[in-house]
C-alpha cells in the first residue's frame, strides 16, 4: 500500500504526497504520522476525515495497534473517498487532567487537504464503501479462513 508521510508540528499538517487516491476507493493509503513535541503529553489524538461534498465525516482515535516503528499510521477510509475533489482531514489531541471532566489541554490541527482524484465511477448512495471482491478472491480468501 502506498504510504503518505504527515508531518505533524504544532497545528500544522505537512505532507509528502497530497492525493489521497480516486473516488470510490477503500484504504488506496496509510498515513504514516510524525508527531513534534507539542504533542507529547496528549493521551488520546484524534483522526476527523470529511469528504470533498462535506456530506460524511468519520473519526478515529489512534490506539497502540496503529504504531508500527514508532510512528502512528492509519490508512485513508472509505467514507472521505467517496467523491472526488478535496477530502480534509484533521488531527485532535487532548491532554488528560485530573478532572476527567474538563482536559487539561486540546490542541487541533489546521485542515489539512487532500485530493481525491475522479475514477468516473458514480459515488454509492449507502455512504460507505464496501470491498467487493472477485468470486474468485472470495473463494480464496475463503479456504484460507477453512485452513486456520
Amino acid at each position: 500500500m502506498r504510504e503518505i508521510a504527515a508531518t505533524v508540528s504544532g497545528h500544522t499538517i505537512r505532507l509528502s504526497d497530497n492525493i489521497a487516491g480516486a473516488s470510490g476507493g477503500y484504504k488506496t493509503a496509510t498515513i504514516v504520522f510524525g508527531f513534534d513535541t507539542d504533542w507529547d503529553n496528549c493521551d488520546t489524538i484524534s483522526l476527523y476525515f470529511t469528504d470533498a461534498k462535506g456530506r460524511s465525516s468519520v473519526f478515529v482515535t489512534l490506539g497502540a495497534e496503529d504504531i508500527v516503528d514508532g510512528d502512528y499510521q492509519y490508512a485513508i477510509p472509505a467514507e472521505p473517498l467517496k467523491y472526488p475533489g478535496q477530502m480534509i482531514m484533521t488531527i485532535r489531541g487532548i491532554e488528560e487532567s485530573a478532572d476527567p471532566e474538563v482536559p487539561s489541554r486540546i490542541i487541533m490541527t489546521a485542515k489539512c487537504e487532500l485530493t481525491v482524484l475522479d475514477s468516473g465511477m458514480p459515488a454509492g448512495s449507502s455512504g460507505e464503501a464496501t470491498p467487493v471482491y472477485a468470486v474468485s478472491e472470495e473463494l480464496f480468501m475463503k479456504i484460507l479462513d477453512l485452513e486456520d
